[in-house]
């Protein structure tokens, strides 16, 4: 069952687990939007930047969800652009889990984490790029 694309299960696995994770990322974003105001209070004074309205931070992550979705999608066409950003996301991803890998409370989800964007990384430069250039 293959359509001659040699690394087709690398490809279709690092395509589900960006779908997933930009829909993960929606539904974050759509709680944060939703959230009333003595949830933004609580956060007020915590977070990077604009902590006077968390909304700003649900819109960022709508963006970036949304694009990590789209991206999903165009993996499975062999678009170039859409590896490139599974590529960038799935680096992003793996950069903020190794300083989440050192909190012992954390360890275990952020090394499961750590596990499967190596392997997603791995997918799309070894076998995502031959593809798109085909």
């Amino acid at each position: 069952m293959s359509n001659g694309y040699k690394g087709h299960g690398w490809i279709i696995f690092s395509g589900i687990l960006l779908v997933l994770a930009g829909l993960g990322m929606i539904v974050m974003a759509l709680g944060v939007l939703s959230a009333n105001d003595s949830v933004q209070q609580e956060f007020q004074g915590t977070l990077v930047f604009s902590d006077s309205n968390i909304d700003v931070w649900g819109w960022i992550y709508l963006i970036i969800g949304s694009l990590v979705t789209i991206a999903g999608f165009g993996v499975f066409a062999r678009a170039q652009w859409a590896v490139w950003t599974g590529i960038l996301a799935a680096g992003a991803q793996f950069i903020a889990a190794m300083f989440f890998s050192f909190n012992p409370n954390f360890w275990g989800p952020a090394l499961a984490i750590l596990v499967v964007d190596a392997m997603v990384i791995h997918g799309l430069s070894r076998y995502g790029l031959e593809a798109a250039e085909v």
